[in-house]
């Protein structure tokens, strides 16, 4: 099938793990949770608090050509309809979501924004406010969270620049609101993203990276994570792929983007390619719309 014309939907899949400390468990299944009619769901986030379990996630909407925040919450071993929470001008995704000081914050991609946003909860988990842009006038992919200590955060965060790739890792003080460092590394293979929180294994602090040499998203390795923006010069320690995971569904699905986890349930999304007759359009549409966004904030 011709590049152009290879389109096709994302589906987040959920479970619950018979073991908490093993991520490879081929014989128990992901569910794929339902897409809404309008649109389709990727990139999961899990937060549990007080006894329920809310699944954030980027709400592709087809008609805005673009992505908002939703959320859905797990009841009775089902998801219940995913509700907008955040809607810019631009595209937003990936939303992690962490707590500090009583109160709930979230860190969407907002790349096409130019910027790495912050934003608070007025009201968990339907309600938020932008609160203050943590680093701007770039294409930032993807900002993941890997310490959250004192008021002090630290993210990684993924920038394409022509041929190379490059993982920024910048710490911020909610306290004073203001960055306090901000370092970088740069990458020829095209395997550095990050695709999940962190996560432990055999005592082991391991971070969730896309595999997008040939692919986007094509699958995720488990790299070791040490705090420092260089993780990616070493090999995986696991892979999850298309082959390790097994859907209690009839689709076709191609790769893996993004894992995250809260206790014993855990989330994936997974891409079904089909043909798409517009698909090269709407990524032209999306080329252009993100280069006026960046115009915009320049000449701000």
């Amino acid at each position: 099938m011709n590049k152009l014309f290879r389109g096709g939907d994302w589906h987040v899949c959920f479970r619950e793990r018979q073991n908490e400390n093993c991520i490879f468990e081929p014989d128990s299944p992901f569910v794929v949770v339902p897409n809404p009619s309008d649109g389709w769901i990727a990139d999961p986030f899990l937060v549990q608090m007080g006894g329920r379990l809310f699944l954030f996630a980027e709400y592709f909407i087809f008609s805005k050509e673009k992505g908002t925040i939703g959320v859905s919450e797990y009841m009775d071993g089902d998801f219940s309809p995913i509700r907008i929470v955040i809607e810019e001008a631009f595209h937003l995704s990936y939303p992690v979501v962490f707590s500090y000081d009583d109160s709930f914050y979230m860190i969407p991609e907002s790349g096409q924004g130019g910027r790495i946003g912050l934003y608070r909860s007025k009201n968990f988990p339907y309600e938020w406010e932008f609160v203050v842009e943590l680093v701007g006038d770039g294409n930032y992919a993807d900002t993941t969270l890997t310490k959250n200590e004192d008021g002090v955060i630290e993210l990684v965060s993924y920038q394409k620049e022509r041929n190379r790739f490059k993982i920024h890792l910048i710490e911020f003080s909610l306290v004073d609101m203001d960055t306090i460092s901000h370092t970088s590394f740069f990458y020829d293979e095209n395997y550095c993203r990050p695709g999940g929180l962190p996560l432990t294994i055999d005592g082991e602090l391991l971070i969730p990276v896309q595999d997008c040499r040939e692919k986007y998203g094509n699958s995720l390795g488990f790299f070791a994570f040490d705090h420092t923006a260089e993780y990616a010069t070493r090999g995986p320690l696991y892979v999850l792929d298309i082959n390790s995971i097994s859907l209690e569904s009839k689709i076709t699905v191609q790769r893996i983007h993004t894992f995250n986890s809260a206790g014993r349930f855990e989330v994936i999304d997974v891409f079904e390619e089909h043909f798409d007759l517009l698909h090269a359009p709407k990524m032209l549409r999306r080329r252009i719309r993100t280069a006026l966004f960046r115009l915009r904030g320049r000449s701000r």
